[in-house]
């Protein structure tokens, strides 16, 4: 099926790191990338060793990437940025909990329909980079979807499933 990347950042979110699992479990091949090749950890202690590091990751490989994290602002590197861009034109991409300002921070956002994470920074970033705000936990837009809640995992893989269907 599609091969999806999912990018974390030390700090994540424990049920994020669920998405691979879930993702696997419906037939696609799904790689864990961060800013470095070292031990990241969930706030919750989990510990993840990555895949790969985002300078290594060949864009054209993915079909899918999804951009993960409460603090996202130090994984964004002009690696993800190209990642980001290329998987918009192909499956698409999700931003879950704040990994919506990486898309917006990309460009992908702009004249979409988008969640992030509640907070008032993150919501001005977004609607700053072009994006139509909407408090909805999970927003869908063509090729884009977007998150509030990690822990609404298996809507989320629900939603991806459906776009790497198209």
């Amino acid at each position: 099926m599609a091969r999806v990347l999912i990018v974390l950042a030390d700090g994540f979110n424990a049920a994020e790191l669920r998405l691979k699992k879930m993702l696997e479990r419906s037939g696609h091949d799904v790689r864990i990338a961060a800013k470095q090749r070292i031990t990241i950890k969930s706030k919750e202690g989990e510990s993840v060793m990555p895949d790969l590091a985002l300078y290594e990751v060949n864009p054209d490989y993915f079909d899918f990437a999804v951009v993960c994290g409460e603090d996202v602002k130090n994984t964004i590197t002009p690696e993800l940025v190209g990642l980001i861009r290329k998987c918009v034109m192909k499956k698409g991409v999700a931003g879950v909990n704040n990994g919506a300002v990486a898309l917006a921070f990309a460009g992908v956002l702009n004249g979409k329909n988008a969640t992030v994470a509640q907070n008032e920074k993150s919501i001005k970033f977004l609607r700053d980079s072009g994006a139509r705000y909407k408090a909805d936990p999970i927003v869908v837009d063509d090729n884009v979807l977007t998150a509030v809640h990690p822990e609404m995992v298996d809507e989320i893989v629900e939603e991806i499933n459906k776009m790497l269907k198209r």
